[in-house]
This record gives structure tokens, sequence and C-alpha cells, in this order.
């Protein structure tokens, strides 16, 4: 897995590559995600967090984002912070990631509201 941390320099958003031992890693499936996630601990995570997985067409993993660091009952992200974080990196494809410390799995207003922004933006 490649992880990228973006940084601003001059206003100007640029990447910081960081290698991890997960290069090269694929993602076929919602349970290759759970895994991922799993193996890095975020569903255990007493807050809500709110991670991008940047993928190319082979469903390689070419970025990994942690987005949003929210409280227990909620995490805030922009659009565009999910979106330049595709286009630097080159993602033809995105999965958008939130785990649910309080247990209640189902979708929020929020979670909803995101996904249609992000595909009415990524359809267009």
């Amino acid at each position: 897995m490649v992880r990228y941390s973006l940084v601003r320099k001059n206003r100007l958003p640029s990447l910081n590559v960081i290698l991890d031992d997960k290069l090269d890693r694929f993602i076929f499936n919602s349970s290759d995600v759970y895994q991922i996630m799993k193996e890095e601990g975020v569903c255990d995570l007493p807050e809500e967090y709110l991670y991008l997985f940047c993928i190319n067409l082979r469903n390689r993993i070419i970025g990994f984002f942690e987005v949003s660091h929210g409280d227990v009952e909620q995490t805030v992200a922009s659009i565009p912070q999910i979106l330049v974080r595709a286009v630097l990196t080159g993602a033809t494809r995105i999965i958008i990631v939130r785990n649910h410390p309080l247990g209640d799995i189902s979708p929020s207003s929020f979670d909803a509201l995101l996904i249609f922004i992000c595909e009415s933006f990524i359809i267009s």
C-alpha cells in the first residue's frame, strides 16, 4: 500500500509518498476492504474516522488517506478533501470508509449525502 499525505507549501498541495508493507495490495470486494481496515486497527478506534482508498483500473491500491478524524458520534469531511486526493494520485476508482465506534453500522444521513455528492461529481 502506498500512503500519501497532502502537505501545503505556498498554498499548493503536493504529495509526500510513504511506502508501506502493503504495497501492491488489491481490492476486489468489501471483504478485502474490511480486512485491510482491521489490519490497520480502524475497527477498534474510539472516535470516528473517514478513510479514502484510491484505486487504479486493476483494483490495486495506489493511495490510502485518513481524510478526517471526529469524535465518538461524527466526523466531517468535505468533497474537495476527497476528490483532490483522488485526482493527485491518478485514481480511477475510490472507496470511502468510515468506522462506527458506537456499533450502529447503518448509514447516517451524512453518509448518504456524501455518497450522493461524490457520485454526482465523479459521474458527471
